[in-house]
């Protein structure tokens, strides 16, 4: 974020002008915030400081300032935004100081940026791991073993969200939503259970939540490899499903 500075001298400065700058970020209620990253001029971050603080930047040129002349200048500011649900705030004070007199100073400007993050729009009522079991099948009755994963929303208002599948195990078809398991020779296939479209494993599927209970189902098929190889054993297959509020 970058604040453009149109100052008038209220009085001669003889020699330059020095900035300094104070700033705090407040995460309410009370909680200090993370500290701003950089408060720079031209490239230069600001000495910390209030009052008659001889910085280390002119804001144009470290030469005398006549009182009456008008200057530009633009502070940049870059900040670790919050993250978690809360208000917070960010308060800053520029001041100018005359060198060598530090009793000459003034504040050049000063501002407030407050922002909210909302608590997610919905929140999950299943639980946050949802383990499907097969049970035991055989290649004669593989095509019929299926399972699906519902994923339970409970949203506070109509929401449109994101969702991509991402598996742990080795990609096979990214666009039909194939992957390994953890059994060599058998794959997993993974489908949407409301309209049978395969997993784009690539790209992400758009969802229109409605305030109140929602549901998102995966379906997930195991697929033989190679039809002339049977593998035998136990075997999982793990995915994390990302969910993205717009």
């Amino acid at each position: 974020m970058t604040i453009s500075i149109s100052c008038v001298m209220s009085f001669t400065y003889p020699f330059s002008m020095n900035l300094s700058q104070l700033s705090s970020y407040i995460v309410y209620p009370g909680t200090p915030g993370p500290p701003a990253k950089s408060v720079t001029v031209g490239g230069v971050q600001l000495k910390e400081g209030g009052f008659g603080t001889q910085g280390n930047v002119c804001p144009v040129g470290c030469g005398a300032l006549e009182k009456n002349y008008r200057f530009y200048s633009s502070v940049k500011f870059k900040l670790n935004a919050g993250i978690q649900p809360g208000y917070y705030e960010f308060k800053w004070q520029i001041f100018g100081t005359h060198r060598p007199a530090s009793e000459y100073s003034d504040e050049v400007n000063a501002g407030v940026i407050t922002y909210t993050v909302e608590s997610p729009a919905c929140a999950l009522v299943s639980p946050t791991a949802a383990n499907i079991y097969f049970g035991a099948f055989s290649g004669s009755d593989i095509s019929t073993a299926s399972q699906v994963a519902n994923i339970e929303l409970s949203c506070k208002r109509d929401v449109q969200v994101t969702a991509k599948l991402a598996p742990s195990q080795r990609i096979i078809n990214e666009k039909s939503g194939i992957s390994a398991t953890t059994l060599n020779g058998l794959l997993m296939a993974s489908s949407w259970s409301d309209n049978g479209n395969p997993v784009d494993f690539s790209a992400a599927r758009t969802f229109n939540l409605k305030s109140g209970s929602n549901s998102l189902g995966i379906r997930f098929n195991p697929r033989i490899n190679d039809s002339a190889t049977q593998p035998a054993g136990d075997f999982s297959s793990n995915y994390t499903l990302i969910l993205n509020y717009q």
